[in-house]
């Protein structure tokens, strides 16, 4: 949240509750007092793959916010992946492993579940249009635009 014209009081800030992550925070910018929020990290990513169209169905009724993280493919499609590389999630990466440096195509032929549980495999990496299809009806949406390591 951003306010040019801030005042000098105190801000109190509130812990914003990270679904499956961690503890973000969030300082209000008025005397009105900030409610807590659960966020899904990465979608529900202690329930299904991260950033996965799984981890984000996982986070109805769960959570109040959904975020996820978005890169380029060579050819110019936005995909949902928080890593440079697809090593860590994707069970078959080959020897080009740089988002950046595999086409939408090659970026989705990979399987990224298993690495996650044996239940999960088959899923992919969603493009950005598919994440926000899959995501439960009223819950918005965090996106990281992702640039560079």
């Amino acid at each position: 949240m951003h306010n040019r014209t801030r005042s000098r009081a105190t801000h109190r800030c509130v812990p914003l509750l990270a679904f499956a992550a961690g503890i973000l925070y969030t300082c209000p910018l008025s005397s009105r007092a900030a409610e807590t929020e659960i966020v899904a990290h990465r979608g529900g990513y202690l329930l299904a793959p991260e950033n996965t169209l799984a981890a984000f169905r996982s986070c109805s009724g769960r959570a109040d916010r959904i975020e996820f993280d978005v890169r380029t493919s060579a050819d110019g499609h936005l995909v949902v992946i928080h890593d440079e590389t697809v090593t860590r999630t994707a069970s078959n990466a080959g020897s080009v492993s740089n988002v950046a440096d595999l086409t939408l195509a090659q970026l989705q032929e990979l399987e990224v579940g298993s690495t996650f549980s044996a239940a999960f495999a088959g899923e992919r990496i969603p493009t950005l249009a598919e994440a926000l299809q899959a995501m439960p009806g009223g819950i918005p949406v965090l996106v990281d635009r992702k640039t560079g390591s």
